[in-house]
C-alpha cells in the first residue's frame, strides 16, 4: 500500500489508457512460456499508464502496452538472456528506450540497467513522491546538484555515512538493495557499494562535508 504522499504523487499523474484486462496479460505469460508471476500482474494493475520523463524521455509503466514506441505491441518484451532456467526472469516494466533498463524480476524486484534497486516498484514510487516533496518550497522549486565524485572514492565512506548520519536514514524509502538518507540540504543514496550524494544548488554542502 501507497503513502498518503506517493498516491498525491501519482493522483496528480495523468494515466493514460492501458490493458487493464487481467486475462490478456496472463495470457502473455503463457504465450512466452514463463511461469505466472502474481507480483508482475499486481504491478501491471496498479501502475501501468502511469508516465515519468527524464531529460527529454517519457517512460510509461506497464508491462504491456496498446500503442508503444519501444516495447513490442500489445506483449511483454523479456530480456532474451534472462529464462527461468538461466538467470532470473527479467520482463521490461516501462515503455521506453531499451538502453534505459527498466525491468522487474518474477518476484517484483524493481531493476535499473541490470541492477536491482528496489524491492518492488512501489518503493521506486515512494521515492520518487519523496524527491518531488523536498525539492519545493512553498511554490518554489529547488534545484539539487549531484555532490563530486571525490566523496565516493574513499572506502571507508559507506561505513562513516551509516554511523553519523543515522538519525537520517529514511527507513520507509530504504530497503535491502539502497538505503536513502536526508538531511534537509542533503539527500545520499547508498547503492550497490556506491555513495551518491546530492545538495541543494547554491548551498555550500557544509552537512556532507563534515559526514565524509
Amino acid at each position: 500500500m501507497l503513502s498518503t504522499r506517493a498516491t498525491k504523487f501519482l493522483a496528480a499523474q495523468e494515466r493514460a489508457a492501458f490493458i487493464s484486462d487481467e486475462k490478456r496479460i496472463r495470457a502473455l505469460f503463457e504465450k512466452h512460456n514463463v511461469p505466472f508471476s502474481q507480483a508482475l500482474l499486481d504491478f501491471h494493475l496498479n501502475f501501468a499508464g502511469y508516465t515519468e520523463t527524464y531529460m527529454f524521455d517519457t517512460f510509461v509503466y506497464g508491462l504491456a502496452h496498446e500503442a508503444p514506441k519501444f516495447a513490442p505491441k500489445a506483449d511483454l518484451s523479456i530480456l532474451p538472456e534472462h529464462t527461468p532456467t538461466r538467470q532470473p526472469l527479467l520482463v521490461s516494466c516501462m515503455d521506453c528506450h531499451p538502453a534505459y533498463g527498466r525491468h522487474l524480476d518474477a518476484e517484483g524486484v524493481y531493476y535499473e540497467d541490470g541492477i536491482a534497486v528496489a524491492a518492488n516498484f512501489a518503493i521506486k514510487v515512494e521515492r520518487d513522491a519523496f524527491i518531488k516533496e523536498i525539492s519545493y518550497r512553498g511554490e518554489t522549486y529547488i534545484e539539487w546538484k549531484r555532490v563530486t565524485n571525490k566523496f565516493e572514492d574513499d572506502g571507508d565512506l559507506i561505513d562513516r555515512i551509516q554511523k553519523r548520519f543515522k538519525k537520517y536514514f529514511q527507513k520507509d524509502l530504504s530497503d535491502k538493495f539502497t538505503e536513502v538518507y536526508y538531511a534537509e540540504d542533503v539527500l545520499v543514496k547508498i547503492h550497490n557499494n556506491d555513495v551518491k550524494a546530492w545538495g541543494i544548488k547554491g548551498s555550500s554542502m557544509f552537512a556532507f562535508q563534515e559526514l565524509a
